[in-house]
C-alpha cells in the first residue's frame, strides 16, 4: 500500500496540476502519491499533499535527520515549482516510536506552511520507509487549518534494525573519540539513506 495522507482541502478549492520535483536517476525513491488543489482566482494558493517512498532494509536513528532533510529539500523543490522561494524553517517536531512529524514554515513575503511525516511501513513484510507532506503556498487561514487536521493513513511499523556492520560501527564511535572514526559513521550513516541524498534547492 502507498503512502498517503488523509487531507480535505479547504471548502471550494479544486484540483489542479503541479509539475512534481524530480528525485533523480541514481535514486530508488518513488512519488507514490500526488495531489495538488487551488482556491479560485488568479494566482491563487495552492495544496500539495504527497508521499514517496523506497524500501530499505536497514536503518539506524542517527539517519533521522539526514532523512528528514531530504524530505525538507523535495518540500523546497515544490515550492520552487510554484515559483515561490525554496527555503524552509522547522518550527516543531514530534518525535514517536514509529513516526516523526515536523511543521516547516517559509519566511517570505508569500508565507508558506508545511508539515512532513517520516516513518516505515511493511508491505508484504519487507521495510519500506515513507516520507509524506502537507504544502500549503502561500499559506492562508483555511489552508493552515486543513493543513493541521492532515493526518497520515499509512500504517507506520517499527524502523528495521541496523545491519551488522553499521552496528559494529557506530558501537566503535559510540565508545571511541577518535574524529577519524566519527567521520566514518557519518559516512556509512550517509549511505543508509543515501536514496535521500540528491541535489537540493539553492536557498536564498
Amino acid at each position: 500500500m502507498p503512502g498517503e495522507i488523509a487531507f480535505d482541502p479547504p471548502a471550494g478549492w479544486v484540483p489542479a496540476e503541479v509539475a512534481r520535483p524530480e528525485l533523480g536517476s541514481s535514486t530508488s525513491l518513488a512519488i507514490e502519491t500526488w495531489r495538488a488543489w487551488q482556491a479560485p482566482g488568479d494566482r491563487p494558493p495552492r495544496v500539495v499533499s504527497a508521499c514517496i517512498g523506497t524500501d530499505l532494509p536497514t536503518w539506524t536513528t542517527e539517519a533521522n535527520p539526514i532523512a528528514l532533510e531530504r524530505l525538507e529539500a523535495t518540500v523546497g523543490a515544490t515550492l520552487i515549482r510554484l515559483e515561490l522561494p525554496g527555503a524552509l524553517r522547522v518550527t516543531r517536531e514530534v518525535q514517536a516510536d514509529v513516526v516523526t512529524e515536523q511543521w516547516l514554515v517559509g519566511d517570505g513575503e508569500e508565507r508558506t506552511t508545511a508539515r512532513t511525516f517520516l516513518g516505515f511501513t511493511s508491505p508484504g513484510g519487507e521495510p519500506h520507509v515513507v516520507g509524506c507532506f502537507v504544502l500549503c503556498a502561500p499559506s492562508t487561514p483555511a489552508c493552515d487549518e486543513a493543513i493541521r487536521l492532515a493526518a497520515p493513513t499509512t500504517a507506520f511499523v517499527v524502523p528495521p534494525q541496523p545491519s551488522a556492520p553499521v552496528r559494529a560501527l557506530l558501537l566503535a564511535v559510540h565508545h571511541s573519540r577518535a574524529t577519524a572514526l566519527g567521520a566514518l559513521a557519518l559516512f556509512v550513516v550517509a549511505g543508509v539513506v543515501a536514496v535521500w541524498q540528491r541535489p537540493r534547492p539553492r536557498r536564498k
